[in-house]
């Protein structure tokens, strides 16, 4: 078997650093799909729609590997893929207008980290650890003055969520105001979003940000830097390996769209945050109170979160923990009921009511469909997302069922990611999600008792 070196918290590996097959695959499987989220068009339907396919079969081969006794695999292929994805920042540029020193700084992150994916991966232990929290410090600083370099990026999320929660903050319905036309009628979607179309939580999150800074988007780039501390935390706590710890960290900080999330506004880096939180009181107690409650904030941030919620039911949680944590998930919704109810179920419920608009079909959207509609001309509509997404998800759980942890969040990635390949819109807010379920999926089944096993 060779020579073992101690490289963790009691964690015992094999001189040439292995983890898991499917812990690996499912690594693969994330950095495949991050890396098509950070395709941009025109090359989106060419290069970002075949990687997130190529990552979403992965998982599948994750799913299967996990039902096997773990075969070990190398970090070649996951050092591979993390070049590759460094490769694709640096071939991106910020897509809002900025200053020139941010142009700059949004092109030497990804370089500097191209030099630090090779000192990590021929390095030693300290050699590796400095290159990956230089990593994390390029990536917290340059997400931290993307809001002062983009201060008002033309899109209609950032628009809709910086007046609500202001409006909230002034003590008007944040559900009951019309927010201007960012786009000033220059593009026609098939619908109109005038008022703000996401949860309730959103607003409550977000709220801090504004009155501090007068921008909710700098609370989404601290959100990076608390998502590597619980990251490391629930690694630590599951007893994995340094290695596979530092490249999971490198894998969060070298993202090609982790800029463009906070530049736009969307609210998948508190998502993610989230995640990692019930990843992390979950490594001690799947399903226990606080794993339900800090689940069910997911759902609570995010419509598309359904598949996930009925997986979770099916891994038999505690009773009284469901019922707290859905309390806790429905009390974020409560007050803004009772406040106003009608304008509140009609915010909640846009998105839905405008996927339903014949014109809704976005071609170019990063899925099979939109590829689909633009060879044929023929468009779906917004009910295969949803089939896929349970059917999916039902087929990931019967084989994932007795995989603990790791098995939720690998059937969870399948069952979102399958919804957006083929479904009405996608983009790279939907798969840096998708990724995150992935990449901790990863680190659960390198986990020493999965990787101990016979």
């Amino acid at each position: 078997m060779g020579l073992v070196n101690r490289v963790g918290d009691g964690v015992l590996m094999k001189q040439n650093a292995t983890l898991p097959g499917d812990a690996q695959a499912a690594l693969v499987a994330s950095l495949l799909v991050g890396g098509g989220a950070g395709i941009s068009q025109p090359m989106r339907p060419l290069i970002g729609v075949p990687l997130v396919v190529a990552g979403f079969a992965m998982a599948w081969l994750a799913a299967v590997r996990a039902r096997k006794p773990s075969t070990p695999r190398s970090f070649s292929w996951v050092y591979f893929w993390l070049s590759a994805n460094t490769a694709i920042a640096l071939s991106a540029a910020p897509l809002y207008p900025a200053p020139r020193w941010y142009n700059l700084a949004y092109g030497v992150h990804p370089a500097i980290g191209i030099l630090l994916i090779g000192v990590a991966a021929g390095g030693g232990v300290k050699a590796r650890a400095v290159a990956t929290w230089m990593a994390v410090a390029s990536a917290s600083l340059l997400l931290i003055v993307t809001p002062i370099a983009i201060p008002q990026p033309s899109i209609d999320v950032w628009t809709l969520t910086q007046a609500s929660v202001k409006a909230m903050l002034h003590g008007i319905h944040p559900y009951a105001i019309a927010a201007p036309d960012t786009y000033q009628g220059a593009y026609d979607f098939g619908y109109r979003t005038v008022v703000f179309p996401y949860m309730p939580l959103d607003l409550i999150v977000n709220a801090p940000s504004v009155m501090l800074f007068g921008d909710y988007r700098f609370g989404l780039a601290v959100a990076f830097p608390v998502t590597v501390a619980l990251l490391r935390a629930a690694g630590r706590r599951m007893q994995v390996g340094n290695q596979t710890l530092d490249v999971a960290t490198l894998a969060l900080a070298l993202q090609p769209y982790s800029a463009f999330l906070v530049a736009a506004g969307y609210i998948e880096p508190i998502m993610v945050a989230a995640l990692a939180l019930f990843v992390l009181v979950s490594a001690r107690e799947m399903g226990g109170m606080a794993s339900a409650i800090t689940f069910f904030l997911l759902p609570a941030l995010k419509q598309y979160v359904a598949a996930p919620v009925l997986i979770f039911l099916a891994m038999k949680p505690r009773p009284r923990a469901v019922v707290i944590g859905m309390a806790v998930a429905a009390a974020t919704v409560a007050p803004f009921l009772v406040w106003r109810w009608h304008a509140t179920l009609a915010g909640m419920m846009a998105i839905v009511n405008n996927m339903r608009s014949p014109g809704a079909f976005r071609t170019d959207s990063l899925s099979l469909t939109a590829v689909a509609a633009l060879v044929s001309g023929v468009r779906v509509g917004p009910w295969l997302g949803a089939v896929a997404q349970l059917a999916s998800g039902a087929i990931a759980f019967a084989l994932l069922r007795r995989n603990g942890l790791a098995g939720f969040l690998v059937a969870s990635a399948l069952a979102v990611i399958a919804s957006f390949l083929v479904g009405t819109q996608a983009f790279a807010n939907y798969y840096a999600f998708g990724a995150a379920l992935l990449l901790f999926g990863a680190l659960s089944m390198a986990r020493q008792d999965a990787w101990l096993q016979p």
